[in-house]
């Protein structure tokens, strides 16, 4: 095998990729090691080697094997446990996703309903997929693309421009060697008719403390912006920012051994019964009702 050249040189560059969340990443987890994926920017991960069950928390646990790869969007928490060991590739898509310079990830939104049926993780407990879209396999092609970003990241080439040039032949194969509707269904809890407009959103809606300084950010007016958001989300930002914070919040309940006091404390609540009454009314159920019936075998 090649061996990479003045390897001492790379992590001195200012390019180097040395992030404490680099753009790819890979993850070895073992057997029975549990690992919790936190909301902040898109993500695609491979299954590599091994297996891993995962869950939104709103849905039960699936299975995906070994070749099986799924997008993750940035407004979605993952809660992962390798059953036994598993081997991931993670590539963090910081940027907006463009599969290519003359097709983009909006463009999907035309080809409707996808008519192929869905390849989920097989399921575990019952539940949806809604969470985290379609599982996709590695083709040759993909497989291959794999095998040389692996080899390259291990020997130590892990500058951004490297990274940023994967990322985007990632975007080239999956344009060029999978079907629009696989496509479609893959990306699909991203796509909107604006797609700039909803990652930033999605990747930053948390950060502020109030509409109007999440307008300013973006260069709205609060008007402006409110019009805006209705257009690309069909909802009022009120509405969708409280349901995205009750779905984090659920997550939480159901995949950490936080106390609800804690959980109630990242979330913002000045008093745990504020917090308790918050997930009553999205949820119908008590956070202790919930953890309770997570730890009986997840949805019935």
């Amino acid at each position: 095998m090649a061996k990479l050249l003045y390897a001492g040189e790379h992590p001195d560059s200012p390019n180097y990729d040395n992030r404490l969340h680099p753009a790819i990443e890979e993850k070895f987890m073992e057997q029975g090691q549990s690992w919790e994926v936190q909301p902040w920017v898109n993500k695609i991960i491979f299954i590599l080697e091994g297996e891993i069950e995962y869950s939104t928390g709103e849905s039960g646990y699936y299975v995906a094997h070994k070749g099986q790869f799924l997008f993750l969007a940035a407004n979605r928490s993952l809660s992962v446990h390798a059953g036994q060991g598993a081997h991931l590739g993670i590539i963090r898509l910081y940027d907006k996703i463009q599969l290519c310079d003359s097709f983009h990830l909006e463009n999907l939104t035309t080809t409707g309903q996808a008519k192929a049926n869905p390849i989920k993780g097989s399921k575990k407990h019952f539940g949806d997929n809604t969470g985290t879209g379609l599982l996709l396999t590695a083709n040759p092609i993909m497989e291959r693309y794999l095998e040389i970003l692996t080899i390259c990241h291990r020997q130590g080439l892990k500058s951004r421009y490297y990274n940023e040039c994967k990322i985007r032949e990632l975007m080239f194969i999956l344009r060029a060697f999978y079907s629009k509707e696989d496509l479609y269904r893959f990306f699909y809890p991203a796509l909107t008719t604006d797609t700039w407009f909803s990652q930033f959103i999605m990747s930053n809606y948390n950060k502020y403390d109030d509409l109007a300084g999440l307008a300013a950010a973006m260069n709205y007016t609060v008007s402006g912006f409110e019009k805006k958001f209705r257009k690309v989300f069909y909802e009022a930002p009120y509405t969708w920012m409280r349901r995205q914070r009750a779905q984090e919040a659920y997550h939480y309940i159901k995949t950490s051994d936080k106390s609800f006091k804690e959980i109630a404390e990242i979330f913002g609540f000045s008093t745990p019964p504020a917090f308790i009454r918050f997930i009553r009314e999205n949820f119908g159920m008590t956070p202790g009702e919930i953890r309770k019936k997570s730890r009986k075998g997840g949805n019935e």
